[in-house]
């Protein structure tokens, strides 16, 4: 982990995943803050910075207004970072030990317009056999947890309104299912945010629906904070 921590690990992914002048420069701007933030004993809850790449964290703050509402899949800093510029953030987060340091660490700054939603993964017999990248199958290929659905998790969503949220960000558990659930709780113009998209089977099913109904932002490497690889933050805009 040391060499990954190091400028030459920076100066290695950059060369190696630019796609243009333009996205070498862009990716080399970020140098600073990637190793500020690999510091020890900085994170993403301590910083209220959310685990996206660099560009995409840019990309939020000229986007994000106070009165808009985020929905999104996996809570952290990204929660924190949102309640700090908009009206409503809602998260589903499967992991109980980490919703308990989120709602120790929000209601330190006593924030009233976030809810939480702590859903598991649920064993369901036959689920081993599913596909991950299948959407229809609320499947993962987290470590230890094929044999767990995560249909209630994704389905959270479909307890707010269509067209309801300004912003859903997809970095939690069963992505293919949730990218297909929160489409049509997207406003038009609104964005849909998946992240780790290096991941080529979060496409799989996605191919069409992302070209037709959808605008690309944001689809290429980017450095991020707290940890040392680069990452692909795909951005869309609902049309």
């Amino acid at each position: 982990m040391h060499w990954k921590k190091s400028q030459f690990y920076f100066i290695w992914q950059t060369f190696r995943y630019a796609k243009s002048v333009d996205h070498f420069f862009k990716m080399w701007s970020y140098r600073t803050d990637w190793a500020n933030n690999l510091v020890v004993g900085t994170n993403s809850l301590n910083s209220s910075l959310a685990w996206l790449g660099f560009e995409s964290i840019d990309l939020l703050n000229a986007y994000l207004k106070p009165d808009h509402r985020v929905f999104e899949y996996g809570g952290g800093g990204s929660t924190l970072f949102f309640l700090n510029r908009v009206n409503t953030v809602i998260t589903v987060e499967n992991n109980h030990t980490w919703v308990k340091m989120l709602k120790d660490t929000i209601g330190q700054v006593e924030h009233k317009n976030w809810e939480i939603h702590a859903i598991e993964g649920v064993a369901k017999e036959g689920q081993a056999s599913k596909d991950p990248a299948n959407p229809d199958h609320f499947a993962t290929k987290n470590k230890g947890e094929a044999h767990l659905s995560y249909e209630q998790y994704v389905n959270v969503i479909h307890q707010y309104p269509d067209q309801y949220f300004d912003l859903v960000l997809v970095d939690g558990r069963s992505r293919p299912s949730c990218v297909k659930a929160s489409i049509r709780h997207i406003k038009q113009h609104g964005w849909l945010i998946v992240d780790n998209m290096e991941r080529d089977y979060y496409r799989t099913a996605f191919g069409e629906i992302f070209e037709t109904d959808f605008d690309t932002i944001l689809d290429r490497r980017s450095p991020m904070p707290f940890h040392p690889d680069f990452i692909v933050t795909l951005i869309l805009r609902k049309k």
